[in-house]
């Protein structure tokens, strides 16, 4: 990290005592060199390293890193912590499930439910429409019954006066 401060320096310096007549300064760390090839490639080097260590550092918390003594006070705590979170994200899990679950059953009997009122409501118009054609039906009948028995009683009558 030494290094590359220096090499931040550097750049600094010739940036800042740049000037539109000082084109040399530019020029002299731009040029294509060996030297400068490997000042690039060491600086994409320390870049990278930078890079990885400021992933890492945001990636694994440092108490996560540093693994604690088996069979010590500190291991076992930190043992009982992760048993702690590991049921509490259970537990939250098992309650959005049981909430999932009661909510896809409350949907099914309200379906059912449905199903029924309109099953319901379909034999009752079906019984109304039977009633109505066993009424007509029924008058039907007795208005043919009442006809026979005035033919009836008309030849019962042609015959007595014979």
């Amino acid at each position: 990290m030494k290094t590359m401060r220096q090499y931040i320096n550097l750049i600094n310096e010739a940036f800042t005592a740049y000037t539109p007549n000082n084109k040399h300064a530019v020029a002299s760390i731009t040029a294509n060199t060996e030297e400068n090839r490997k000042h690039v490639e060491l600086i994409k080097q320390y870049e990278k390293e930078i890079e990885d260590d400021y992933q890492t550092k945001f990636a694994v918390p440092i108490d996560i890193k540093r693994i604690p003594n088996d069979d010590s006070k500190e291991w076992h705590e930190h043992d009982m912590w992760l048993n702690y979170e590991l049921d509490k994200a259970r537990k939250k899990e098992a309650r959005e499930q049981e909430v999932k679950r009661i909510q896809a059953q409350q949907e099914h009997d309200a379906k059912i439910q449905g199903i029924r009122l309109a099953a319901k409501d379909a034999m009752d118009d079906a019984i109304e429409q039977d009633r109505e054609l066993v009424s007509n039906l029924a008058k039907q009948a007795i208005t043919n019954a009442d006809k026979k028995k005035q033919h009836v009683r008309k030849m019962a009558q042609r015959q007595l006066k014979k």
